[in-house]
């Protein structure tokens, strides 16, 4: 597991409920992910504003792409993997 693999399922900020998600920072973080949830999902670099960079993997192969190319764009390179409910 990856030193930043962060499960954000069922909790709050400021009163607000937080999507299902996923704090990742490489690829194995990625795939403990998806053993927790379905597709589709939203694949978000961190420290993007808003969900401007947002995309979706309806697959594992577009999934393995658009990983790729968050990680690349997170300066920090951790992306946030949220369910799409």
């Amino acid at each position: 597991m990856g030193a930043c693999y962060t499960a954000c399922l069922g909790k709050t900020l400021g009163g607000l409920e937080m999507t299902a998600g996923f704090e990742c920072c490489d690829e194995v973080d990625v795939s403990l992910a998806m053993k927790e949830i379905g597709y589709p999902v939203k694949v978000i670099p961190s420290f993007s504003l808003g969900y401007g960079e947002a995309e979706v993997a309806n697959s594992p192969a577009e999934l393995a792409s658009i990983t790729t190319k968050a990680f690349q764009q997170s300066p920090l390179h951790r992306i946030r993997i949220e369910t799409m409910e």
